[in-house]
C-alpha cells in the first residue's frame, strides 16, 4: 500500500550530441526517498571509494579512458600509491617518446601546462599507447575498467537497499535525424519527465518528485544560438510534462508534483552524487538505446550492465511492470495521438526504429486504454 505524501528524488543527466549522433538520451536515476545529508554523504563516499585518485566530480566521458588515469598520476601529488604503480609504466613511456611525436607532444603540452587534455587528445593518447606500449596501456586500462565496474557495485547496492519498484532508471532517447529540429535535448527532457509522471501517478497517493537536472548548453531558436540550460528551461519542461502526461485510469486525485531541488545544477565540485550517477548511467545507456532490438533484449543488456532496471511496477495500481524508457520520435507522437476511440479510427504506429521503441509504446498504450 502506497503511503500518502511520499517523496521521490530524481537525478538527471544526458549523453550524446542531440543534433548529430545516431542516438542521444536523457537519463534519470529515480529513488523513492528524500534527498538528505546522510543519503548524499553515503552515496558520495561509496562513489569515491571506487575511484581512488580521481577528483570530484568524476565524469564518465573521461573515466572511460586509460590515459585519464595517466594524466592524474602526472599532475596530482595526492595520487594513491596503488594507482601510481599501475600508471607509472605509461608515464615513463610518454616521457621518453620522441620530442616531435604529434600525439604525445600535444598531450604533454596540456599536462605540463597545468590543464587537462581534451577528450580528443586523451583518445589519441590511448591509441598511441596501445600501439607503442601495449603492456603499459594494459595496466592503465585494467585500472580504469576496475574502477568503472566498482561504480556499478554502488548501483547494485541501491537496488539491494530499495528494490526494483523503488529505484530504477528512467530515460528518453532520440535519434539525431531532425525529429525535433528546434531543440532535441529539451524535447527529450520533457519526454523523460512525462514518463516518470506516468510511472508514479497512483490513486490516493499524492507524490512529490524532487529533481535535479545537470545543466548543459541547449539550442535557443529565438536567439539563433546555444545557451546554458537555465531556470526558465527547467520550469518550462516540468510544466509541459505535467500538461501532456497521460494519466489513464489513475483518476483525477493522483497528480504527482515535479519540484526542482535547484533550478541550475552545475557539474562542478558541489554537484550531488546522484547527478554523478545519472551521468554514468547515461553514458552506459546511449549505445544500447541506439540499437535496433526488442524491448526484452534491451532490458537483458542494460540490467546486467548497470545493475538497475529500465522498467518498474512503481505504478502499482496497473499491476504490470512498465518500460521506464520513452522514445522521443514517432512512438511518442503515436501515444499522444492514440485516444481511446474506436480501434479502426486510431492511427497506426507503423515501423519505428529501433524495434524497442514501438514495443514500449504498445505496452503503455495497453495500460492507459489505447491499443
Amino acid at each position: 500500500m502506497a503511503q500518502r505524501g511520499e517523496e521521490w528524488v530524481l537525478y538527471v543527466d544526458e549523453s550524446g550530441d542531440f543534433e548529430n549522433d545516431r542516438c542521444s538520451c536523457v537519463v534519470g536515476l529515480v529513488i523513492r526517498d528524500r534527498e538528505s545529508a546522510g543519503f548524499e554523504n553515503q552515496l558520495r563516499s561509496d562513489i569515491e571509494s571506487c575511484l581512488l585518485g580521481v577528483p570530484w566530480p568524476p565524469h564518465m566521458t573521461t573515466l572511460n579512458l586509460a590515459s585519464y588515469r595517466v594524466v592524474l598520476c602526472m599532475s596530482r601529488e595526492d595520487t594513491p600509491p596503488e594507482v601510481l604503480e599501475r600508471c607509472e609504466p605509461a608515464v615513463r613511456v610518454l616521457r621518453s617518446a620522441p620530442a616531435d611525436d604529434p600525439v604525445v607532444g600535444a598531450f604533454l603540452k596540456e599536462v605540463d601546462g597545468g590543464t587537462e587534455p581534451s577528450r580528443e587528445e586523451l583518445e589519441a593518447c590511448d591509441g598511441w599507447l596501445k600501439v607503442h606500449a601495449p603492456g603499459a596501456y594494459a595496466q592503465a586500462r585494467e585500472l580504469a575498467d576496475e574502477q568503472r565496474d566498482g561504480l556499478f557495485r554502488v548501483t547494485r547496492g541501491l537496488y539491494e537497499a530499495y528494490g526494483a519498484n523503488d529505484v530504477f532508471i528512467a530515460a528518453a532517447a532520440v535519434p539525431g535525424d531532425g525529429t525535433n529540429p528546434d531543440d532535441a535535448y529539451r524535447s527529450c527532457l520533457v519526454a523523460l519527465l512525462e514518463r516518470i509522471l506516468g510511472l508514479l501517478e497512483e490513486p490516493g497517493a499524492p507524490r512529490s518528485i524532487r529533481f535535479r537536472v545537470a545543466t548543459r548548453h541547449t539550442n535557443e531558436p529565438r536567439l539563433g544560438r546555444s545557451i546554458p540550460l537555465n531556470a526558465k528551461h527547467i520550469v518550462e519542461a516540468a510544466r509541459l510534462a505535467r500538461e501532456s502526461v497521460q494519466v489513464g485510469t489513475a483518476g483525477g486525485d493522483a497528480a504527482a508534483r515535479l519540484v526542482p531541488l535547484e533550478l541550475v545544477t552545475t557539474f562542478d565540485r558541489h554537484v550531488k552524487a546522484g547527478v554523478v550517477l545519472a551521468d554514468i548511467l547515461a553514458n552506459q545507456l546511449r549505445f544500447p538505446l541506439g540499437l535496433d532490438r526488442s524491448w526484452e533484449s534491451l532490458v537483458a543488456d542494460i540490467a546486467p550492465r548497470v545493475k538497475l532496471f529500465p522498467q518498474t511496477n512503481a505504478r502499482r495500481w496497473s499491476g504490470v511492470v512498465l518500460p521506464a524508457v520513452a522514445h522521443d520520435a514517432r512512438a511518442r507522437q503515436w501515444l499522444e495521438e492514440a485516444g481511446p476511440a474506436d480501434p479502426a479510427e486510431r492511427p497506426r504506429l507503423g515501423r519505428t526504429s529501433p524495434r524497442w521503441a514501438g514495443e514500449q509504446a504498445r505496452a503503455w498504450a495497453a495500460v492507459v486504454g489505447k491499443r
